[in-house]
């Protein structure tokens, strides 16, 4: 049978793809095409290095500096922004906002970056503040958008579209760098980022009753299962004084962190057991990998619908963390052989990615209309430390090479991270 439109009354193919389907899938492109821009400075940083131009003589010595300033920009706009989240109730505006700042910022880096370091840093910092801002409004979409008992898998498609752009960008960086310039990477990127940004604003729309298109089924089936998210008050003070709050705050920190020393430090390990840069391949076999495991975990973990697999959740949680910490620490240190470690850091990073369907599906499911107040909050400490993730671990591993103390300092913090959320998480729901 035809289904009507909510909206139109105008009858629906019999072929019908759900809305909320083209939605996760648009929302993947965006991600993607940001994390492009987010790695473009580490793209093209050999070719800053090695320039014989005296405008960017600098970069030999400050390079770390020009590299860290993305994370100083979102220390405090996804805090603000979600303050504006959680009284309006409308994602959709700071998503395009935050990838308009983004891309201006991508797009002036170079001539920025050729004036001074200050500038360049600068550019770099606007660039996070749009990120940041874009990155907290995403998962509040969702939250409207997708049911509870699939947040898993829709989370980690969406957040494997940062593993695409970093993957992809490298590709590409190099590149546009040897045929055109390095100066290239960042205009294209921009431009592409804003002609599809005009395409995604017109398909994706803030709300599931807000679509045009939608059948009255799905639209009926996402005002059940989804969440319901309308403007509110902000109640900040009652949500600093629930203990689950900080669980939240301090676990999804120690993920951030981690994973971004991680992603920075991929390269690394590869150079040093197989003398060959296998990131793109690393990151695609585990795109493909984890959203596996996410479509598995929300298949096997169904119940009934519109209730999300609470414990098995605080469980993943648990285990996903201390099953990363065991396997760095065991088995990807110095000590042991090639395909050992090789074996050992491929299972780490598929267990960690496991986290998305563990705890930040467990955010959403148990502040649905404050998920993006807690991830605000919690960007306030990422910022700071990943100054650190991304620039001091492979600055320890450039001088050093001491990856074992890389791996005891991921492996404990995770581990301790991980006995917080057995302890003390929940995924039951939070009335405010």
């Amino acid at each position: 049978m035809e289904s009507q439109s909510p909206a139109s009354g105008k009858a629906t193919p019999r072929l019908y793809l759900p809305k909320r389907s083209t939605v996760l899938v648009h929302c993947f492109l965006l991600v993607t095409l940001l994390a492009i821009q987010y790695s473009a400075v580490d793209g093209v940083m050999e070719s800053l290095v090695s320039s014989e131009d005296e405008e960017l003589a600098y970069i030999k010595q400050d390079q770390y500096l020009l590299e860290f300033a993305v994370h100083i920009g979102y220390i405090f706009t996804p805090a603000l922004t979600s303050v504006f989240l959680v009284k309006t109730a409308n994602a959709k505006i700071p998503i395009i906002l935050g990838v308009i700042i983004a891309s201006l910022a991508t797009f002036f880096a170079p001539g920025a970056i050729q004036t001074s370091l200050f500038r360049g840093m600068w550019a770099r910092i606007v660039f996070g503040a749009g990120f940041g801002m874009t990155l907290v409004s995403l998962f509040q979409l969702i939250a409207v958008w997708i049911p509870r008992d699939e947040y898993s898998r829709s989370i980690t498609f969406i957040a494997s579209g940062f593993y695409a752009g970093i993957s992809f960008g490298d590709l590409w960086s190099a590149i546009l760098v040897k045929s055109q310039g390095w100066t290239t990477v960042f205009h294209t990127f921009a431009l592409v980022t804003l002609v599809y940004l005009a395409i995604w604003s017109y398909i994706v729309t803030r709300s599931p009753q807000s679509h045009s298109k939608i059948t009255i089924s799905e639209l009926s089936y996402l005002q059940t299962n989804a969440a319901r998210i309308e403007p509110s008050a902000l109640n900040l003070w009652s949500l600093l004084r629930l203990k689950v709050t900080w669980v939240f705050v301090f676990t999804l920190t120690v993920f951030f962190v981690i994973h971004t020393g991680l992603v920075s430090t991929i390269p690394y390990l590869f150079m040093e057991l197989l003398w060959l840069d296998l990131t793109f391949a690393f990151l695609t076999l585990l795109i493909l990998l984890s959203n596996t495991f996410a479509l598995c975990f929300d298949y096997v973990c169904r119940t009934e619908p519109g209730k999300a697999p609470k414990k098995l959740r605080e469980v993943i949680g648990t285990t996903s963390f201390i099953g990363t910490a065991c396997f760095l620490k065991f088995f990807c240190g110095s000590q042991h052989a090639l395909t050992a470690r090789i074996m050992g850091y491929s299972f780490a990073w598929l267990i960690f990615t496991n986290s998305y369907c563990g705890n930040i599906a467990a955010l959403l499911d148990v502040f649905p209309r404050h998920s993006a107040l807690i991830l605000g909050l919690t960007f306030i400490p990422v910022g700071f430390w990943n100054i650190f993730a991304h620039v001091g671990l492979r600055w320890i591993l450039d001088t050093t090479g001491n990856w074992d103390f890389v791996l005891s300092l991921a492996s404990g913090l995770l581990f301790f991270a991980g006995v917080v959320w057995g302890v003390f998480g929940t995924t039951e729901r939070v009335t405010m």
